[in-house]
């Protein structure tokens, strides 16, 4: 598997495949932005797909922690919320909450760019099960599996937006 990643300066829209609905998409988009703590961090959107959401944020000297490398508490706010994004996509009108949350620090994060892909495990109509993986990346590089510093597993409450 790989990915690249553009470079913190680059401007970009979100990539929305076609076959999801706009305006869960819109949905997405919306919740990321009216996220303080998402846009404290930098957090952007870079896709939004059916039971897929990949977010991507350039690492700062105020996300270390005192050894100088990314606390985990960044990587794992990443994970958290990019799944909550990708549940989000199962349907029309819902809204998610994290219930449970596990998750693996693999490797620590020094620099570059944190990228995160949420795949939808199971989508349930009261509980659904995402899968998040954080990469540690030099913006503009293609990433292996073997820059993940971060899997996390993600149940999540839904419910009827409203």
């Amino acid at each position: 598997m790989t990915l690249s990643t553009p470079s913190a300066a680059a401007v970009h829209t979100p990539k929305v495949l076609e076959s999801l609905d706009p305006a869960i998409a819109a949905h997405v988009c919306n919740v990321f932005a009216a996220t303080p703590f998402m846009n404290a961090l930098g957090v952007r959107v870079m896709v939004v797909a059916p039971g897929r959401v990949e977010t991507a944020m350039t690492v700062l000297p105020e996300h270390r922690q005192q050894h100088g490398l990314v606390h985990a508490g960044v990587m794992a706010s990443l994970a958290d919320h990019t799944a909550g994004a990708c549940a989000s996509t199962a349907a029309p009108g819902i809204d998610v909450l994290s219930i449970e949350f596990k998750v693996n620090m693999l490797a620590p994060a020094q620099h570059g760019e944190l990228y995160c892909i949420a795949q939808t495990l199971r989508a349930g109509r009261r509980v659904s099960v995402i899968e998040a993986d954080v990469f540690s990346i030099v913006p503009g590089t293609v990433a292996t599996i073997a820059d993940r510093v971060v899997r996390a597993t993600v149940t999540l409450s839904v419910r009827a937006r409203g």
